[in-house]
């Protein structure tokens, strides 16, 4: 019999653990034998820092070279702006590398990110199967905005099913994997 961390999710190699070695919570007495379908917070934290890595670099490379053809241009005319006038070209184009990247694979058939994939979890609607573009989209708008993105995770710690905002706002889950 294989218990798993209600938390988290993982395996819990010692039958009479008190806390999860993984994530640090308290292990209630009746520990499941059935892993937790909804990924929590730390799995998803995981998955989020790959993926954030994975959009950084291209994201880092369009900017490196729009910005050196601008001043480039500028510069061999002589002119020289007082000051940086590509700041909101540039977070428009960080937006649409973000939303292809997450919402576009998140609604395929993979279901995930790079990111989800290599930690093993996939978005899912509420029947559990593939989710749309469109809430692939709502769910990658909330996360765009700084406050609701913080609140959004906060309410994934504590929720029951660990949606967090955007996941509520979409009508979607992110679960593990089946092996």
């Amino acid at each position: 019999m294989v218990n798993y961390c209600p938390t988290c999710g993982k395996e819990i190699e010692y039958k009479e653990a008190e806390i999860c070695p993984n994530c640090g919570v308290r292990i209630p007495n009746q520990v499941s034998t059935e892993r937790a379908p909804y990924a929590g917070f730390l799995i998803r934290l995981v998955a989020a820092l790959i993926d954030s890595i994975i959009v950084f670099i291209p994201v880092c490379i369009i900017e490196f070279l729009l910005t050196s053809m601008f001043f480039v241009h500028h510069f061999e005319r002589g002119f020289h702006p007082p000051f940086f006038p590509m700041g909101i070209p540039m977070i428009i184009i960080g937006i649409i590398i973000g939303w292809i990247y997450y919402a576009v694979q998140e609604s395929s058939t993979y279901q995930a990110t790079l990111g989800k994939r290599a930690v093993g979890v996939k978005v899912v609607n509420e029947s559990f199967e593939q989710i749309t573009l469109s809430q692939a989209t709502v769910r990658f708008i909330i996360k765009e905005i700084p406050i609701l993105n913080l609140i959004s995770y906060i309410v994934l710690i504590v929720d029951e099913k660990k949606q967090g905002l955007h996941d509520k706002a979409a009508r979607t889950f992110v679960v593990y994997r089946e092996n």
